[in-house]
């Protein structure tokens, strides 16, 4: 089989209207800002310093990836000079869903990152399940454990006492969420992505 190189598209920038503004936008998203954006995500939706409730977290999630997107690959400016005082609120974003479903339509590889990115929030939503499980797990045998030698009086363990610390043991080990949550933590060192500033990204 002969081989033969590619020829891709080099226009990586496309232009709409949008009212009186022409906006230009990057038409992919690298590798490293899909990163970059998983992590931003994950901040927003699991920060456990911030007391709401997990729909609140996810409509901020959501529009705060938006203006991150924005932010990485249009022509609009979105901060002041320093970097940091918006120019619009988020409110102002909402009311205008149209320039978001334009700028997301132009960027060819934002549809599959998306699908990704909801495949790592459910896999976190299930660890996230899971640790709570085997806290309640590990929690429960040590109190059973502790009930149990409480109840020797300072006796020395007999053989039939030796096998019920063992068996209390492996109970635990045992587990089916435990055995589940190591499984589940090994999948996902295997593709653990570099941490990343928590606040949105800087302008350009």
């Amino acid at each position: 089989m002969d081989k033969k190189a590619l020829k891709f598209d080099e226009n990586r920038v496309e232009s709409f209207l949008y009212g009186e503004n022409s906006i230009q936008v990057k038409n992919y998203l690298s590798l490293a800002e899909m990163g970059v954006l998983v992590m931003q995500y994950l901040n927003e939706l699991f920060d456990p310093e911030e007391e709401k409730n997990l729909n609140y977290k996810y409509m901020n999630a959501e529009y705060t990836l938006y203006l991150n997107v924005i932010d990485l690959c249009t022509s609009i400016k979105l901060f002041e000079d320093d970097g940091i005082t918006p120019l619009f609120t988020i409110d102002t974003f909402i009311s205008n869903p149209i320039l978001w479903k334009e700028i997301k339509s132009r960027i060819k590889n934002y549809d599959d990152f998306y699908d990704k990115l909801q495949s790592i929030v459910e896999e976190r939503k299930e660890q996230r399940r899971l640790d709570v499980s085997i806290g309640k797990i590990i929690n429960n045998g040590y109190t059973k454990l502790m009930e149990f030698l409480s109840g020797l009086n300072g006796e020395a363990m007999s053989d039939e006492s030796i096998e019920k610390v063992k068996g209390l043991l492996k109970e635990i080990n045992e587990s089916p969420v435990l055995k589940e949550s190591i499984k589940i933590f090994k999948n996902q060192s295997e593709i653990e992505i570099s941490p990343a500033p928590k606040k949105r990204v800087s302008k350009k």
